[in-house]
């Protein structure tokens, strides 16, 4: 295909410097300008594709098993049965118009997710979101204790660990790393 495409452009830049010379022949005042020409040659995408951006966010919010895939992967699998196409992989970066965000925002409602399509204004950028808000709901390892601080120790469940004070940082040790105090206080407090 390329290669037809490649002979397809020789023949215009080829057709174009016969036409400009004809041109100067029977217009000897313009045979001192100089003519420059520039010819792209690209195939027009077939209407099944009109709505490929809304069919990959459909696929993405509604088939899990999508989420890790590349975006050309995804543009491979959306031109599925459009013979003689191949879709390319900046499908997925091109960004959602106004019409698909709102298609995008009610399968994002019947799915009960709450996406910003301002920010997650394509396909490759609402994967991302998707694929967060799922890991975040299907935790690796979960813990459940009491932690408890004081100005001597910090005890988590049964398990007490004394702060070690050292320029101006509290740590505790556990294992062999070293946890600054402050900021595992941080990190445990509710929101302010």
């Amino acid at each position: 295909m390329n290669d037809k495409l490649n002979d397809l452009v020789k023949a215009a830049y080829k057709g174009a410097a016969q036409s400009i010379e004809l041109f100067k022949v029977k217009n000897p005042e313009v045979s001192g300008v100089t003519v420059k020409t520039t010819v792209f040659a690209t195939k027009r995408r077939p209407k099944e594709m009109a709505k490929a951006r809304v069919r990959l966010a459909n696929l993405l919010i509604f088939g899990g098993e999508h989420l890790n895939k590349s975006n050309a992967e995804l543009a491979a699998h959306i031109c599925t049965g459009i013979p003689g196409y191949v879709a390319p992989a900046n499908l997925a970066t091109e960004k959602f118009t106004a019409s698909e965000k709102k298609a995008v925002k009610a399968m994002l409602s019947q799915k009960r997710m709450s996406i910003d399509l301002d920010r997650h204004n394509s396909p490759s950028k609402l994967k991302l979101a998707i694929r967060a808000i799922k890991s975040g709901s299907k935790p690796t390892v979960q813990f459940n204790a009491l932690v408890s601080f004081s100005d001597e120790a910090v005890i988590v469940g049964t398990r007490r660990f004394p702060i070690q004070s050292d320029r101006n940082m509290r740590r505790i040790h556990v294992g062999k790393a070293m946890l600054n105090v402050d900021a595992l206080i941080a990190l445990l407090s509710p929101k302010r």
